[in-house]
């Protein structure tokens, strides 16, 4: 009978909705929503990104909307170092670059 009773009270909870692989899937969701909100670096990282964004553009209205590659390297070389192509990534989307005269353009959206 105790068989019988065990049997029952698993049957009575999947009838339920509240199954063993629903309590596992709760445990992995649970587990994944306490690892991304203790995550701050990812925001610091984009914030880290905005910065150089934000610096890189306004150097370039300074110098008139356009600065030659070997000026705008030289001047960023050393707050860029350590992530090279995220720096070219960003000059990218903020610049046209003209290879005959090897300068970058401010684009009209960034004005």
């Amino acid at each position: 009978m105790e068989g019988d009773s065990s049997a029952k009270l698993h049957q009575k909870n999947y009838f339920q909705g509240e199954t063993s692989s629903d309590s596992v899937l709760a445990a992995i969701h649970g587990r994944k929503q306490k690892k991304d909100t203790g995550m701050s670096s990812g925001v610091q990282l984009r914030d880290k990104n905005v910065v150089c964004t934000q610096r890189i553009r306004d150097y370039v209205v300074k110098s008139g909307g356009k600065v030659f590659s070997d000026v705008i390297c030289r001047k960023f070389k050393k707050e860029c170092k350590e992530d090279w192509v995220q720096f070219r990534a960003i000059l990218t989307k903020l610049c046209h670059y003209d290879r005959l005269k090897m300068e970058w353009h401010l684009k009209d959206e960034y004005w």
